[in-house]
């Protein structure tokens, strides 16, 4: 039997360079012509299993506590953080990240509430909450506050105060969250129980929905995600910064 295989693959194979050199390339052809079709989804139905233990844990989680997709941003400034010219830079580079579209809102250095920059009762404390950008503000006893606390520490500034990061919240999407709910439910009810007829006509609709509306935000996430970049490169002289976060990880993998 080997013998005949082998004598096949000599005969049509080895013996035929040429036709065999041109039926690859139309079979190459064919294929390439398809890769306009192509799709990746990155999101984590498909990084994941469907019926993952983990993700339905932290899908029933994500409902009860709602929080949004986020980006961050991490500058590493040529300069120490904790002066004027640095942090001034950290507050132009957070107000043009907020002008970005879909952008809801950004956390930096400058906007955090510092609680030990007044003295006195707790109640005195929660009237007078300070800012770096608000100025009035010690920026030693700033400095100290961040690198201590433990909301703050090696968050929102690295241990060494050499790193600092931006998080940037993007804009909620409640019409795509209630249909990725109602196509979950359908899953899991599928795998579990079984659907009536009218329910496989509804997961069909519901799926179509999906994908649709899932397409339109990976491509406002991606100009998002562009328009920061583009940023991020002018401010490239005053240290080095880097972006981050799972909607760029998945736009960068699609």
């Amino acid at each position: 039997m080997i013998n005949i295989i082998k004598k096949i693959y000599l005969a049509i194979v080895l013996k035929r360079p040429a036709l065999v050199c041109f039926l690859m390339s139309i079979a190459l052809c064919f294929f390439a012509l398809q890769t306009k079709d192509f799709k990746l989804d990155a999101s984590a139905d498909s990084l994941l299993l469907e019926d993952d233990i983990d993700l339905r844990l932290f899908r029933e989680t994500n409902e009860r506590y709602r929080t949004k997709d986020f980006l961050f941003v991490t500058f590493t400034p040529k300069e120490s953080i904790f002066t004027e010219p640095v942090l001034d830079k950290i507050t132009q580079l957070r107000d043009e990240i907020k002008n970005v579209k879909l952008v809801d809102s950004v956390v930096s250095l400058v906007d955090i509430p510092l609680v030990r920059q007044f003295e006195g009762s707790l109640a005195d404390v929660a009237d007078n909450v300070r800012t770096i950008e608000g100025g009035n503000v010690d920026l030693y006893k700033a400095k100290e506050e961040v690198l201590t606390s433990p909301i703050y520490k090696e968050l929102i500034i690295s241990e060494d105060a050499s790193t600092t990061a931006l998080l940037v919240n993007l804009e909620d999407q409640p019409e795509f969250r209630e249909i990725q709910r109602k196509r979950n439910q359908l899953l899991i009810k599928s795998k579990n129980n079984g659907l009536d007829a009218d329910e496989i006509v509804e997961l069909e609709k519901i799926s179509y929905q999906y994908v649709k509306k899932k397409d339109e935000i990976n491509s406002i996430n991606h100009e998002t995600i562009l328009s920061i970049r583009k940023i991020l490169s002018k401010y490239g002289q005053h240290g080095s910064l880097h972006l981050g976060g799972v909607p760029m990880i998945a736009d960068d993998m699609i």
